[in-house]
């Protein structure tokens, strides 16, 4: 009867995958240089800029209430930011601005929209970031977002009432590092790398060819009273 052991113990995995470890560091290795060359040479810079919107109270005391609406106010802001009632203002904006008129750049809502994101840091602070090819451009769109999140706040998302809008910094560009040659050349690595070690695991499970005395005994609940001695054709004999 078949017993096929379905549980490894962390000796035999290290027994199974020893033998294949050139293979597993060979194609760990191919696959992370491919992926850094690709990171290095093909793959564009993009540039992220971010800006901090902060939702004040105008008195200094601020309950745990205040609180709850400020943390309902950031989550409207998150929707709100993507509707075409702000964005027409924004695209509006960005149009009148010199850069936008000098480099001939076509931005309407569509493409701030899917370049934007708006997280909320804390229960009180909007970050707006925009990522694009061009560093001027992601500049560009991340203070005009600001600009009218914080000028038309009172108009678009019918803000009012103790609490008011403050710009913690300017919008401002992150170094251009999103190749990230170095992360994603490791990233291709330890992938190629847990795939081969996944393959020879599947083989293993799957082979059905008994090549030594343990994998006979791991296999099929019998005794074995004996081994037969193989001969090669020259006479030599290797016993297995």
């Amino acid at each position: 009867m078949i017993k096929r052991n379905d549980e490894f113990s962390l000796k035999e995995l290290i027994s199974l995958f020893i033998p294949k470890l050139w293979l597993i560091v060979i194609i760990g290795l191919l696959v992370g240089s491919a992926l850094g060359i690709y990171s290095a040479f093909f793959k564009e810079d993009t540039y992220t800029s971010r800006a901090t919107i902060h939702i004040v109270k105008q008195n200094s005391t601020i309950s745990s209430g205040d609180m709850d609406v400020m943390s309902k106010v950031i989550e409207d802001y998150k929707i709100l930011v993507n509707t075409d009632l702000f964005l027409n203002y924004v695209v509006h904006d960005i149009a009148e601005n010199e850069d936008y008129i000098e480099n001939g750049w076509q931005i309407d809502n569509n493409y701030v929209s899917g370049h934007m994101r708006a997280v909320g840091v804390t229960d009180d602070i909007l970050e707006i970031s925009v990522t694009t090819d061009d560093q001027d451009k992601s500049n560009l769109i991340t203070s005009v977002l600001a600009d009218v999140i914080v000028s038309k706040s009172s108009d678009l998302f019918a803000f009012e009432g103790t609490l008011t809008l403050k710009l913690l910094n300017p919008s401002t560009i992150n170094p251009a590092n999103s190749k990230n040659v170095a992360r994603n050349t490791m990233i291709g690595f330890l992938g190629g790398a847990f795939v081969t070690m996944l393959a020879i695991f599947l083989y293993s499970q799957f082979d059905i060819y008994v090549r030594d005395k343990k994998r006979l005994e791991d296999t099929f609940d019998l005794p074995i009273i004996g081994l037969i001695p193989k001969y090669d054709v020259e006479g030599g004999k290797d016993n297995v």
